[in-house]
């Protein structure tokens, strides 16, 4: 019986030791209470399933810029939950019929709208996730110096007004829209998809 080349004994042990090399961690964070203050019944369900709400709002405002053209209340928000969702979706079990391709799609996302807003792109999530979603809060409660307070945390790389501009004119960024109804549909179904949250 001939034996294996030493060569290819050599390259197959290569391949074996760089899949057991230990991973760099997904860029994560946590989904702090609040993130759906906008009703009682967006609250009482965002408590139930965050991951879901987030993924409803997501697809909901990248589908189509209108939505949160004006609004950079809303805009923060939802910048926030798509760069959660990024990092949330690989690990957490509720996603586990999410395709891998729409997991990097999703991950893609995140790089091309931290690019539209002017996010660095080796951010920590947690910061992006917290400032914005600061700035949401402030927004609502008409509070426009802390909302310029949270945007000047380094992961920005525009002054807060300019930043602010840019929530409140998101371009429509196709990659967070495919990756967003990619993963709604493949969750849920497509009956959600374009659903108001």
């Amino acid at each position: 019986m001939r034996h294996p080349a030493p060569r290819l004994l050599f390259l197959l042990g290569g391949l074996l030791a760089a899949g057991c090399q230990p991973q760099p961690p997904l860029n994560t964070a946590h989904l702090p209470r609040g993130a759906f203050a906008t009703g009682w019944f967006s609250g009482f369900i965002g408590a139930i399933d965050q991951q879901g709400e987030a993924l409803n709002v997501v697809q909901y405002d990248f589908a189509d810029p209108a939505r949160t053209y004006g609004n950079p209340a809303e805009g923060a928000r939802a910048v926030a939950l798509l760069d959660y969702l990024a990092g949330e979706m690989p690990t957490n079990p509720q996603f586990f019929n999410v395709a891998p391709a729409t997991l990097q799609e999703m991950l893609q996302a995140r790089a091309a709208v931290r690019q539209a807003v002017g996010i660095k792109p080796d951010a920590p999530s947690q910061t992006v996730v917290d400032t914005l979603l600061a700035v949401f809060n402030a927004l609502r409660a008409d509070d426009e110096v802390a909302a310029r307070a949270a945007l000047t945390a380094p992961i920005y790389e525009l002054p807060p007004d300019q930043t602010l501009q840019r929530l409140a004119n998101l371009p429509y960024i196709r990659i967070a829209n495919l990756a967003t109804t990619d993963a709604q549909q493949e969750r849920f179904g497509p009956a959600n998809i374009g659903v108001r949250p």
